[in-house]
């Protein structure tokens, strides 16, 4: 709206001629009001308080001004300023002036009830209320005063949080007395209340000892027996950044912090809050306490598994030689040094598995150190290890678009010799141990070996150097090797099986829900490996879907998982019980760089039918291509409308591949690309859709570069590696799970020019297959759903003579 044609032509002049009185709980301001159509913003402060406090504004559009309401406390001197403002601006603020309240007349003795605590230390609460009338209402005002011990010289306090009948006893009030004003209206007349609300200890009631490298935390609770719990925070002194508070709940004292819990030689900030029946309180002064430094470990007792050099953004890993690696009962810091190993700092843990360091930028031209402190045979001891200097130059091949460089075919590095292949050293649980199949262009050759399978559903494999770890649907994680042995590994992965099991609400969905979808191995040297899984996680209330990470530590033929798994990331929503989940979990990851993972996740069946559509939910994590930062776990939605797509690789292009199902047909190879949506469930080629008249259609969404119709349900994807399968170079194989009219239980292999598809190959297998993957020797690892594992290879007693033009295709005796 247009300022009127009266308004002035500039911003008005600075209020003058301030007068301001004060009376019975109200002060009044007036000015000279010669701003023509202007109004006024009154600001007003108590003075004599302990420090500045803060200004409170009125508005008003004419003098006199008179502030009449619970802010106004009598016998308080108070300062008075304000400014006018009109269509073409404000004036400054004017002078500051002052005017008393008076004093009301006293309420009756005890009138204000405190708490009946005497004493109080820093950090404490200090509660008090009216006895005379209805506690705290609208009309009562309620000012803390910080005095001399012997009640003198009294200064105001800053005015409470609500409710203001609670005052946190403040760290400048040690040693002092702190009074209590009330201000409250009753049977038409006003008055004021005062009284001592206590007195502040001079000295903390906290201390601390050590014992055997175990904190004990000793505190003074005479003076308070209402207090419930209490609330210990610690942390670590002396750090490249502030480092978080630790936090520890207690009833009584003392209290232990254990030992893996603290570090010897490092210093400490403790602090101990007491909290009342509402849970409320502040910390007490901070304790500050150095850890006594342990007994020595052997020099070799922390072994280096990462090899220099080191960069920023290369991840260190260490391990304990002198116990079982990892231990929960051991503890692990890193130090930045200078070069001269002088002046460390402790750099701050990102990750629960603290063995291993995500060297931060920061420490570029430095020296990292790492300390371990564990027990072992009852005693406890620390180890330290010196890891090196970090590179000054910042070489990281960490990634932040899409697509990624295109990937190489070399094999694994770093790996033992492959054993030699014997056909009669290989074990088989069947009476045919072969079995051959015929491609276009390949006689292709069929080993299989049975495992021990949890149920029907999940699971899945990837290659470790010339083995294959495989982990069951209900996360078990076992080896098959080369000769088709199978090795279970006492590991399990996290998912809180036995109490989704017995849970109540259990039987609402169904238990094939619960399964690990996907995992993802990551080499660090030649002995260490990271294990990457995504599965479900079963909260007690909800399923999470979730990614989680562990070690594995390779001595030859001999594998070691950690159990000190990490959680990396969770994604959002937590899905209740009540909802209709089907099994449309996704989870396929692939490695972004050298610190990311891509991930697909699937809408769990929440496609609207309750209304919630996920896939097309920008606060859900369900449905989506998501990048995660593998060390922080903080992920970014790149690409949404998805079902559940249960394949993801990059092909040598640096395109990015996915599959996806469709609702009763139109099952989907997409070209995944930052900010698209696929359409789910508003848009398929397939018939299953929700509340919507665009089925058979894509419009208005990216559409898929290939789809199949009638489905084939597709699963995992590779792109194949052309060492045993050349003429099939660059080639994606798709794995399916099911299918109507002959369809799926196949193998297909999509010929493709960059991103136009050429011609798709079914390869009839005649199972549900759940995962492949593909081995350093160029073989396919086929996961059956039911357990079984297929290795294929080529026949070599029917090959194709690579020498002549690849249209003609011959079948000559040749030898690989």
């Amino acid at each position: 709206m247009p300022p009127p044609a009266s308004n002035p032509r500039s911003a008005p002049p600075v209020p003058t001629e301030i007068v301001a009185t004060g009376s019975k709980r109200t002060i009044t301001i007036s000015w000279e009001d010669a701003a023509g159509d202007a109004s006024y913003t009154i600001a007003v402060r108590p003075k004599n308080g302990t420090e500045p406090l803060e200004w409170v504004e009125y508005s008003a559009t004419s003098s006199p001004y008179s502030i009449s309401d619970n802010l106004v406390m009598s016998g308080l001197e108070y300062e008075l300023r304000l400014f006018a403002v009109n269509y073409n601006g404000r004036s400054e603020w004017s002078k500051i002036a002052t005017v008393s309240v008076p004093a009301l007349q006293q309420a009756p003795s005890g009138a204000v009830g405190t708490d009946n605590v005497s004493l109080y230390y820093v950090g404490d609460i200090m509660a008090v209320h009216l006895h005379s009338q209805r506690p705290f209402e609208k009309r009562s005002v309620w000012h803390w005063f910080l005095c001399n011990s012997d009640g003198t010289n009294c200064k105001l306090l800053p005015v409470p949080k609500s409710p203001t009948y609670l005052y946190h006893v403040p760290e400048i009030a040690r040693g002092k007395l702190i009074k209590v004003q009330v201000d409250y209206d009753k049977d038409g007349e006003s008055y004021s209340a005062t009284n001592i609300a206590g007195v502040v200890h001079e000295t903390d009631r906290l201390w601390a000892n050590v014992t055997n490298g175990r904190i004990k935390i000793f505190w003074d609770e005479s003076e308070k027996p209402s207090t419930t719990n209490y609330r210990i925070k610690i942390r670590p002194k002396n750090s490249t950044q502030p480092l978080q508070w630790t936090e520890h709940l207690a009833t009584s004292f003392p209290y232990v912090i254990l030992d893996y819990q603290v570090m010897s030689g490092l210093e400490y900030e403790i602090q101990i809050a007491t909290l009342n029946a509402d849970q409320q309180s502040e910390s007490l002064k901070n304790l500050e306490f150095t850890v006594p430094d342990l007994p020595a470990a052997p020099p070799t007792a922390i072994q280096i598994l990462t090899e220099p050099p080191y960069r920023s953004s290369d991840v260190v890993h260490v391990s304990l030689a002198s116990q079982h690696p990892f231990t929960s009962r051991s503890a692990w810091h890193w130090f930045l040094c200078d070069t001269d190993g002088a002046e460390c700092k402790l750099l701050p843990p990102k990750q629960a598995n603290t063995h291993r360091l995500l060297i931060p930028d920061i420490a570029r031209g430095k020296l990292i150190k790492v300390q371990s402190d564990y027990r072992k045979d009852g005693i406890a001891y620390t180890a330290s290890a010196t890891i090196g200097i970090v590179n000054q130059l910042h070489d990281s091949d960490a990634t932040t678009t899409m697509p990624n460089p295109a990937p190489t075919y070399s094999s694994t590095t770093e790996c033992p010799e492959e054993p030699t292949s014997q056909d009669d050293q290989f074990l088989f649980s069947v009476e045919t141990s072969t079995q051959s199949l015929q491609s276009l262009l390949y006689a292709t050759q069929l080993k299989f070996v049975r495992t021990q399978w949890d149920r029907y559903g999940g699971g899945a494999i990837e290659a470790m150097c010339h083995d294959l770890l495989l982990a069951t649907p209900w996360g078990r994680i076992a080896v098959v090797r080369p000769n088709g042995s199978v090795e279970y590994l006492n590991a399990q992965v996290p998912m809180n099986l036995e109490a989704f099991w017995t849970h109540p609400d259990a039987s609402k969905i169904y238990r094939e829900q619960l399964r690990v979808a996907d995992i993802l191995l990551k080499q660090h040297s030649s002995q260490l490996w990271e294990l990457l899984i995504t599965h479900h996680y079963f909260t007690g209330e909800c399923l999470r879907f979730r990614l989680s990470s562990t070690t594995v530590i390779r001595n030859g033929n001999n594998i070691e998982v950690s159990p000190a798994w990490r959680t990396i990331f969770d994604a959002e929503p937590c899905m209740p019980l009540n909802y209709i989940i089907g099994l449309r979990t996704g989870g396929s990851m692939l490695v972004e760089g050298s610190d990311h993972l891509l991930i697909v996740t699937g809408d769990h069946g929440i496609d609207g039918r309750n209304t919630w559509v996920v896939s097309q939910d920008p606060e859900s994590h369900l449905g989506k291509l998501l990048r995660v930062e593998i060390e922080t776990g903080e992920a970014e939605i790149l690409a949404s409308g998805l079902r559940n797509s249960q394949g993801l690789v990059r092909d040598q292009y640096g395109n990015i591949w996915a599959t996806d199902h469709g609702g009763t047909g139109g099952d989907e190879l997409n070209l995944m690309k930052e900010d698209n949506n696929y359409g789910w469930p508003i848009v398929s080629y397939g018939l299953k859709l929700h509340k919507t008249d665009k089925v058979g259609s894509h419009d208005g969404f990216t559409p898929p570069i290939f789809s199949w119709i009638p489905s084939i349900a597709p699963s995992s994807i590779i792109m194949n590696n052309p060492q045993a399968f050349p003429l099939w170079k660059d080639d994606l194989l798709i794995a399916s799970l099911s299918g109507s009219y002959n369809a799926g239980h196949s193998l297909f292999r999509v010929r493709r020019a960059d991103t136009e598809i050429r011609y798709v190959e079914r390869i009839n297998l005649g199972w549900r297959i759940r995962d492949i993957t593909q081995m350093p020797n160029g073989q396919i690892a086929i996961l059956r759903d039911d357990g079984r594992v297929y290795f294929m290879s080529r026949d070599y007693s029917y090959c194709h003579d690579e020498t002549l033009p690849n249209e003609h295709i011959y079948k000559i005796d040749c030898t690989p």
